[in-house]
């Protein structure tokens, strides 16, 4: 298939295996994507209930679970997605890393905090921690506070470092 060039990025055709055909964009700071990523980890669509994958206690935080929905051993190549759960009167750890988190609030009311303060968040809200801020989120209500977590996997590290570097 022919590049078909919009702005800074390129949209091309990717094989993958048992004849599916995937896009990718070529990244607007140089290179593409990690095409034999995809072609390594390619999988069929998969759909299945959030509840159907075990919760596990995270970080050995009492009163909050994790539910890794979508990670590696699914196929996908660049995010992992997690939803959490915190009881009330509990909270996740006030931390920070290098990446970001998008987040979305199913269930329950908290608070979101960071240093400079902590806004509530109820169901529908919708949160981006930039990485390297510290933050975390507690449960002020009186119903488990649940949440979708979306993180990129440990390999996009340097991706981010080279973007970063280049901006």
């Amino acid at each position: 298939m022919e590049a078909v060039e919009e702005q800074t990025l390129a949209c091309r055709a990717v094989e993958w295996p048992r004849d599916h055909v995937a896009m990718t964009f070529d990244k607007p700071w140089g290179g593409c994507y990690n095409d034999r990523h995809y072609q390594e980890r390619s999988t069929e669509m998969q759909i299945k209930h959030w509840t159907d994958v075990p919760a596990q206690q995270a970080e050995g935080i009492e009163g909050v679970t994790v539910r890794w929905v979508i990670n590696e051993d699914d196929g996908a190549p660049h995010f992992a997605m997690r939803v959490f759960e915190v009881e009330p009167g509990r909270s996740t750890p006030y931390h920070s890393h290098w990446w970001e988190h998008e987040v979305f609030v199913l269930a329950g009311e908290g608070v979101a905090v960071q240093e400079d303060g902590e806004a509530p968040i109820v169901p529908g809200s919708v949160i981006l921690v930039p990485g390297d801020e510290m933050h975390c989120f507690r449960n002020e209500g009186r119903e488990v506070l649940r949440f979708i977590c979306l993180i990129p996997f440990p390999w996009l590290e340097g991706l981010a470092g080279e973007r970063a570097a280049q901006a």
